[in-house]
């Protein structure tokens, strides 16, 4: 049985091995991810979601449907967005 879960994520490297995780390792059922902006701005989080379910769908030996991905937020609602690319790479995800 695996549960059921929709994620909200800002995919840099952390997010992007829990993103790996979740989708196959059977124990959950991704419904949807959300993407908010985070460890980069919210035009490249989306672009590492797709990459990081590219990679599921590449390297899956049973079919992969990816879930549905919706864009969320592109700044906090009350504070500066600084972004993490010191931390993630300028891609958010070390350059891979």
């Amino acid at each position: 049985m695996t549960l059921p879960v929709l994620m909200d994520t800002d995919p840099g490297v952390d997010d992007a091995l829990a993103l790996l995780f979740a989708l196959r390792s059977g124990l959950f059922d991704v419904r949807a991810l959300t993407l908010v902006a985070g460890n980069g701005p919210l035009s490249r989080v989306i672009e590492n979601a797709f990459r990081i379910l590219d990679a599921c769908e590449r390297a899956a030996d049973t079919p992969f449907t990816p879930p549905p991905v919706y864009a969320g937020a592109d700044k906090p609602l009350t504070l500066h967005h600084t972004g993490a690319e010191h931390v993630h790479g300028a891609d958010g995800l070390g350059g891979i």
